[in-house]
């Protein structure tokens, strides 16, 4: 009957607009994740920023890595004697930043944590384009290596402590131990270089400089 039709075609309706709704919600459920997701990570900008920057510094030492063992070994004549002097090295430095470790801080506050994060990377360059131009000689990364010990890593963590808040913290540094776990595992793939050690020594100096001219233009004073 005409009656029946209308009552059919009504319940027809009212189950199109319940479909309509509930896509209605579920778009804007969406559009809410999406807006929190947003936030989150402009909330951790200042800990991307950084571990982006330890990413870049950290490649150069990956990538060579592989090559230095060799390198190493034909220099000083055998394994054993490579890693002896490596470790008379790491262990002067350690020695010396004992005594460097309050002078550091309070450069650190003089002049702020921005001007570390540019030598640091301004010795990498360094260090990797004297080891590319001498690419069987490495005592100039020894030496690169030995001054960068110098510079302790605490003016990473002085910068994201000032730029977070105290219940943003654990997050700022996990990001940066997330980046730095990263760097491990993708040099697992720095020895599936198939070429020369001058090569991978430039694209190691090459990836230095990036993170030079990122610190320069991309990480600002957090004092």
């Amino acid at each position: 009957s005409l009656l029946g039709r209308r009552e059919e075609f009504g319940a027809l309706n009212t189950t199109s607009d319940s479909h309509d709704l509930g896509h209605g919600g579920r778009g804007a459920s969406c559009g809410a994740r999406c807006t929190a997701c947003c936030d989150g990570l402009k909330a951790l900008g200042p800990a991307i920023r950084v571990g982006v920057f330890v990413f870049l510094l950290a490649m150069p030492s990956i990538l060579a890595k592989p090559a230095l063992v060799e390198v190493k070994k034909d220099y000083f004549g055998s394994d054993k004697k490579a890693a002896l002097i490596s470790s008379i090295v790491d262990a002067v430095v350690a020695g010396v930043n004992l005594f460097l470790a309050v002078i550091f801080g309070r450069a650190l506050d003089a002049f702020g944590r921005r001007p570390f994060f540019i030598i640091v990377a301004v010795l990498t360059v360094v260090t990797y384009g004297l080891l590319a131009a001498f690419p069987e000689t490495p005592v100039f990364y020894m030496a690169g290596q030995a001054a960068l010990g110098l510079v302790q890593g605490s003016y990473m963590t002085s910068y994201l402590a000032d730029v977070a808040s105290p219940e943003m913290r654990p997050k700022f540094f996990a990001v940066t131990a997330a980046v730095s776990t990263f760097v491990l595992i993708f040099g697992l793939f720095s020895a599936l270089l198939d070429v020369s050690n001058r090569i991978t020594f430039l694209i190691g100096a090459a990836v230095a400089v990036v993170a030079l001219l990122y610190a320069v233009f991309f990480i600002p004073e957090s004092l």
